[in-house]
């Protein structure tokens, strides 16, 4: 979707909230709305809890995944941003003044200190990263088993 017409859409949505109290079909619509941010918010917690695995099992350091992403963490946060920039449910999250958007990059101060080298975050990371590539050395140096290009196809795009 382009800029224009999710502003379109915003602003329509913005227009229904407006109405819901004295229109049943509006009303009805804003229920279906409280659904679908629902529906959302389940798969952003979803999808967090995933995300976290490669920082948790694999940790920083450039750590390879047993796919052979370069950096296990980077890629993952790389699909995070892609998700939440490709949101359909955006416009109505705005329209309800929620936060859809993503953080700006050092924007809070707690931000700021996570994506400090000195952090423990970053630390717990690196060791964590450390551990995994001395244990499976194999995975981070393709050898063996490893050493085969990963099976896994991404399934073509479907459309609705």
């Amino acid at each position: 979707a382009n800029a224009r017409t999710d502003v379109e859409v915003e602003e329509a949505l913005r227009a229904l909230e407006g109405n819901c109290q004295e229109d049943t079909v509006a009303w009805t619509m804003h229920l279906l709305g409280n659904c679908c941010l629902k529906l959302r918010a389940f798969i952003s917690a979803w999808r967090d809890e995933h995300l976290h695995m490669p920082r948790n099992n694999l940790g920083g350091e450039s750590t390879k995944s047993l796919t052979g992403s370069p950096d296990a963490v980077k890629a993952v946060m790389h699909m995070r941003d892609g998700a939440i920039a490709k949101d359909p449910m955006a416009p109505l999250a705005r329209a309800r003044g929620l936060a859809s958007e993503l953080p700006r990059a050092g924007s809070q101060k707690l931000t700021s200190y996570l994506d400090s080298d000195g952090s423990l975050d970053r630390r717990l990371l690196a060791v964590t990263g450390q551990i995994t590539q001395r244990r499976f050395s194999d995975v981070q140096e393709r050898l063996g088993f490893f050493a085969n290009r990963c099976p896994f196809v991404p399934p073509s795009r479907r459309k609705a």
